[in-house]
């Protein structure tokens, strides 16, 4: 980010294993995913309001427009990368409106094809805070995704009909930042907390931010921390 309204990106490529490396511009600065070497998405920008996606390894991209619920009746949204399994992805994202904040999720069946909102009961948000949700496939026509009330929501589609459920993992945290399954059942996620003592405009006021590994092998239901 590199203001309240604008940020700057770039992104480096290579063919050689790491020994040369081409500069290829982006539109914004974000976290970027790649299914293959030809298509990628990008999602960033101020407040990760923005996704964009690239057919030709990253050389241009295009912003992807979605237009269900929040997306187009407010600017208060933020996107997260899509879980990708082969051609089949799905996308998260937050929509904000007042004091209260809603779920989408979109979903597309072809690599560089159009996405479609996933028409499927939700869950509520428990805060009006417009995070863009971790979310990774977990094999075949299931997405795990981490809530902010330290839930996780499992997706499943099954012959195109979508359906949702909710898990309350045991030994994971809050603040998942990444989630990565390799399969249904085993995947690792990240955390990032943080908390401040004391009053702001005091000598002793202090903050502390850490970050945690855990992994798990029954599908999200019970997580072990990583110590590596």
């Amino acid at each position: 980010s590199s203001g309240a309204a604008f940020s700057r990106g770039a992104l480096y490529k290579t063919a050689d294993g790491g020994k040369t490396w081409d500069f290829l511009p982006l539109p914004v600065g974000g976290q970027v995913h790649f299914a293959d070497a030809q298509y990628g998405w990008l999602n960033g920008g101020p407040g990760d309001r923005q996704v964009f996606a690239t057919i030709d390894g990253g050389a241009t991209w295009q912003e992807i427009i979605l237009s269900a619920g929040g997306a187009s009746s407010t600017n208060q949204i933020a996107y997260g990368l899509p879980g990708m399994f082969g051609s089949e992805g799905l996308l998260a994202a937050v929509a904000g409106n007042g004091d209260r904040s809603q779920l989408e999720l979109y979903t597309t069946h072809k690599l560089g094809g159009a996405w479609e909102a996933v028409q499927t009961p939700l869950p509520g948000l428990p805060e009006s805070a417009v995070v863009a949700p971790a979310l990774s496939a977990a094999g075949a026509g299931r997405w795990i995704a981490a809530l902010p009330d330290e839930k996780l929501l499992v997706v499943q589609d099954q012959a195109g009909i979508y359906s949702t459920s909710i898990l309350t993992p045991q030994g994971l945290p809050g603040g998942v930042v990444k989630l990565d399954f390799a399969n249904s059942t085993d995947g690792w996620a990240q955390t990032w907390n943080g908390s401040c003592s004391g009053e702001k405009t005091s000598a002793d006021f202090h903050c502390e931010e850490s970050s945690q590994l855990f992994e798990t092998g029954d599908g999200g239901q019970t997580w072990k921390e990583i110590t590596p």
